[in-house]
């Protein structure tokens, strides 16, 4: 399956979660007329958004959105300097964030998170 599909069926499935994400490009594109327009930053993932998150009854019961940014690879893609460093970045500050191969790879991401935070508390 390449990468595209990837990306297409982790939107799909995560969709039916409390799970957000929107496919976001990066990079540089040349316009119809020919200029040149550069979006994202260098690292930005494949699909990102929010994971809604519902906090404990000792933290008022309030629901909050988690920044999630899943990195989609296909079989052999590798994870380039500026990819890591984002997600590293952004695991350092608490967001759901990793790479996916598969749905079940993006599934285990959104899951690791929670099962890290209810063994945080």
């Amino acid at each position: 399956m390449n990468e595209a599909q990837i990306k297409a069926d982790i939107l799909l499935e995560l969709s039916k979660a409390d799970v957000r994400l929107f496919k976001f490009q990066c990079g540089t594109f040349q316009l119809a007329d020919g200029r040149y327009i550069t979006v994202g930053m260098p690292g930005m993932s494949d699909l990102i958004g929010w994971t809604r998150l519902q906090i404990t009854p000792a933290m008022v019961g309030k629901k909050i959105a988690v920044f999630t940014s899943i990195e989609v690879k296909g079989p052999k893609g590798r994870l380039g300097d500026h990819q890591h460093d984002w997600l590293k970045s952004l695991e350092v500050m608490g967001a759901c964030c990793g790479v996916a191969r598969s749905v079940d790879d993006a599934r285990d991401i959104i899951l690791n998170f929670y099962e890290q935070l209810r063994s945080d508390s």
